[in-house]
This record gives C-alpha cells, sequence and structure tokens, in this order.
C-alpha cells in the first residue's frame, strides 16, 4: 500500500521544481545576470528570497521525482553537487 500523502507531496515538489525552473528560464535578463548588474549599479538588492531560483527549480525537480531509479538518483546527485560547488 502506497502512503498517498507521500505521493502527493512527491508530486507537488515535482511540479513546483519544474515552475521553477521554467520561470528561471523565461527571465533572460535574470538568467544572464544583467538584472543583477543592473539593480547592483543602483544600490538595490538583487536577490529578495533565494539567490538562484534556477538551481532550487533543478534540486526540487530531481529530488522530488515520484519514481527514484539508480540513474535518477545519480542525475540528482550530480546536480546537487553542481549547486553546491557551484555557487
Amino acid at each position: 500500500m502506497e502512503n498517498e500523502l507521500g505521493l502527493a507531496l512527491l508530486y507537488g515538489g515535482f511540479a513546483f521544481g519544474w515552475q521553477l525552473v521554467l520561470i528561471g528560464v523565461m527571465k533572460h535578463f535574470d538568467l544572464f545576470g544583467m538584472r543583477q548588474a543592473s539593480r547592483h549599479l543602483r544600490g538595490q538588492q538583487s536577490f529578495r528570497v533565494f539567490r538562484h531560483p534556477l538551481h532550487v527549480g533543478w534540486l526540487f525537480a530531481c529530488w522530488c521525482a515520484p519514481i527514484m531509479t539508480f540513474s535518477h538518483l545519480f542525475l540528482a546527485s550530480v546536480t546537487t553537487a553542481y549547486s553546491v560547488f557551484g555557487m
């Protein structure tokens, strides 16, 4: 018997992660750092909630996968290592 609440939380985190990835990719000025640079030049704060929404989205999308195969676990591990060491 499957835990329905746990499965719903996984699907919710998975969907949240992909939405965050899509939002992060669609904001081209944020993606290339142009908005952050212009805000810095004006003396304004660049990041309000968290610094890298694209990285956070990828982490949610990778780790909240409803079916975790070995290859998906490897992808999630490498993505996490890249995010931690890349920042």
